[in-house]
C-alpha cells in the first residue's frame, strides 16, 4: 500500500496487474493468480501429433540361391537357417498356441477363437516354450488366398501393413517386421516392381513410412517380447507340433533364372483335357497316375479335386507326395498368373 500511495503521490497510476497483485494478496485468493496466468494446452498445440514410428524391418530370402541373386543388386538379405535359433513361423503356427489362452474346463473357457493374427500381434518377438519366435504377417501367407500370387496386391498389402502399425502402435519397443521374399516374387514382369520395393526398404521409407533394415538377431534387442507362459501350465490339452518356416533346399550351384518373356497364350488359356464324370467313375491309383502323368494345370486341378471327394481332406496327410506335388502345382499356377480357371481351384485345394 505504501509503494502505491507514493506512486499516486507522484502523479503515476500503479500498474494494473501490479493493483490487481494487491487485491488478490488482500483477499488471500492466491488461486486466481495461477488461474488467470495459465495458458489451455490446446493453445500450445498447432496441429495433431503424429505418431513417428520407425519400423524395424527384417529380409528373409526363402532360399540361399535367391541371397545371393539378390546381393549382386545390393540387397542385404537373411535365410531362416541363418537366423537360427530363432524360429520363423507363419501367423497360422502362432494361432494354433493362442487356442490354449485361457483354456479352463471347469469354467467351460475354450480359449481364443481360431482367428488369424493380425500385423500388429506379428511385430513381437515370442517365447514359446523355450523357443524364440518371430512370425510373418499373412500377406506372405501363399495359402490364405490365392491373390496373394499377385506382387502387384502384395506390394500394396505391405505398404497398407506398413501405415496401419505406423498409426496403430502404442507399445513401447520398436516393431517388428518380417519381409519374406520367395523366388516366384522375382519371376518375369514382377522383378522390378519388387526390386524397387526392396530398394525403398534400404533407402529407410516406403509409403511415407520410416524403416530401419537390419539383421534380425540385431534387431531383436529393441522388439517387444511376450511370454505364452500357459502352453506350460496347460495339463490336460496335448500341446500341438508347431511347423517353422523351412529354407527351401535347392540343388546345389544352380542359379535363379528370371523368365523375361510369359508363356503363350495357348499355354495359359489351356482347357482341361479329361471328362469329369469318367474319371470320377475310375480308381484313386489310376487318378493318380493321370495326376502325375498331366501337364495341364487345369486337368491336374480337377483330378485333385476328384480325389479329394473320394478319399477326403485326409488323404493330404496320408500322401506327403500329393501334398508336394500340391504346392508345385500352386506355385507354378502362381507364375503363370492363372487367376480364372484352374488357380482358384488349386488354391482352394491347398488351403483344406
Amino acid at each position: 500500500m505504501e509503494k502505491k500511495e507514493s506512486l499516486e503521490r507522484c502523479g503515476c497510476q500503479a500498474p494494473t496487474h501490479f493493483a490487481r497483485r494487491l487485491a488478490v494478496e488482500r483477499a488471500g485468493c492466491e488461486q486466481e493468480i495461477s488461474a488467470e496466468i495459465s495458458i489451455p494446452i490446446e493453445n500450445l498445440i498447432s496441429g495433431p501429433i503424429e505418431n513417428d514410428v520407425v519400423i524395424h524391418v527384417a529380409l528373409i530370402a526363402e532360399s540361399q540361391r535367391l541371397q545371393v541373386f539378390l546381393n549382386t543388386y545390393g540387397i542385404q538379405t537373411q535365410t531362416p537357417q541363418q537366423v537360427e535359433p530363432i524360429q520363423i513361423w507363419p501367423q497360422k503356427e502362432l494361432v494354433k498356441a493362442y487356442r490354449f489362452l485361457a483354456v479352463n474346463h471347469k469354467l467351460g473357457l475354450t480359449g481364443r477363437p481360431e482367428r488369424p493374427v493380425g500385423c500388429i500381434g506379428t511385430c513381437k518377438i515370442y517365447r514359446i516354450l523355450g523357443k524364440t519366435v518371430v512370425c510373418y504377417p499373412i500377406v506372405f501367407d501363399l495359402s490364405d488366398f490365392y491373390l496373394s500370387q499377385d506382387v502387384m496386391l502384395l506390394i500394396d498389402d505391405i505398404k497398407n501393413a506398413l501405415q496401419f502399425i505406423k498409426h496403430c502402435w502404442k507399445m513401447p519397443g520398436r516393431p517388428l517386421f518380417l519381409a519374406l521374399i520367395r523366388e516366384d516374387n522375382i519371376k518375369g514382369s514382377r522383378f522390378n516392381p519388387v526390386l524397387d520395393m526392396l530398394a525403398s526398404f534400404k533407402k529407410g521409407n516406403i509409403g511415407g513410412v520410416k524403416v530401419h533394415v537390419d539383421r534380425l538377431q540385431t534387431l531383436i534387442s529393441g522388439a517387444v517380447v511376450e511370454q505364452l507362459d500357459f502352453l506350460r501350465v496347460n495339463e490336460i490339452d496335448e500341446i500341438p507340433e508347431f511347423k517353422s518356416f523351412e529354407e527351401l533346399e535347392l540343388p546345389r550351384h544352380s542359379k535363379v533364372k528370371r523368365q523375361t518373356s510369359t508363356p503363350n497364350a495357348s499355354e495359359l488359356e489351356q482347357q482341361p483335357e479329361i471328362d469329369v464324370a469318367e474319371w470320377t467313375q475310375k480308381s484313386t491309383s489310376e487318378i493318380m497316375q493321370k495326376f502325375h502323368d498331366s501337364d495341364c494345370l487345369a486337368s491336374q486341378a480337377q483330378l485333385a479335386r476328384i480325389i479329394l471327394k473320394k478319399e477326403g481332406p485326409d488323404f493330404l496327410a496320408k500322401d506327403a507326395n500329393f501334398m508336394e506335388e500340391l504346392e508345385r502345382i500352386y506355385r507354378r499356377a502362381g507364375s503363370r498368373k492363372l487367376w480364372s480357371e484352374s488357380f482358384p481351384r488349386i488354391s482352394s485345394l491347398h488351403s483344406i
